[in-house]
C-alpha cells in the first residue's frame, strides 16, 4: 500500500546537516510517509550519508539543475497521496506532518482532489488555525 505522504528533500552539498533534517522527519508523530532525497549534483558525500543513515530512503542523484528541478524529480518518484517538501537544512517539529494534514480536511475527505487554488488552501487553513498553535 502506498504511503499517505511523500516527503521530498532536495539537497545540494549539505551532507554535514542532512542527518539533522532526516532526524526531524523520522521523529514525526504521523508515521505513514516515505522519504525521497534528490541530490542535485552534490560534490560532497551526501550519498554516503543517506545510505548510512537509512538504506530504505529513496535516494537519487542527478546532475546539478537547481532546487526546482530536484523537487520536480522527487515529485515524479513520489508514491504518496500528498507531497511535503522539506529543505535540506530544515528541522521539523515532530508534529509537522500531523498538523499539515489537519489543515486540509477537504483533502482528507476527497483524496482525488489533490490540487487546490491558493484561496482554497488559505480558507481551509483559516478554519483550523486554532489547532495549529
Amino acid at each position: 500500500m502506498p504511503p499517505k505522504i511523500s516527503v521530498v528533500i532536495p539537497t545540494y552539498n549539505n551532507a554535514a546537516l542532512l542527518c539533522e533534517t532526516l532526524d526531524g522527519v523520522r521523529r514525526q508523530t504521523f508515521k505513514d510517509f516515505e522519504i525521497i532525497v534528490v541530490d542535485d549534483g552534490s560534490k560532497d558525500n551526501t550519498g554516503d550519508v543517506v545510505a548510512r543513515y537509512d538504506p530504505t530512503i529513496h535516494y537519487l542523484q542527478q546532475s546539478n539543475q537547481g532546487p526546482a528541478a530536484a523537487r520536480n524529480k522527487g515529485v515524479s518518484l513520489a508514491q504518496g497521496e500528498f507531497i511535503a517538501f522539506c529543505d535540506h537544512d530544515d528541522i521539523w517539529n515532530e508534529r509537522h506532518l500531523e498538523k499539515l494534514l489537519g489543515c486540509f480536511p477537504i483533502m482528507q475527505r476527497r483524496p482525488r482532489h489533490r490540487h487546490f487554488s491558493p484561496a482554497a488552501v488559505r480558507a481551509a487553513a483559516s478554519r483550523t488555525a486554532s489547532t495549529i498553535c
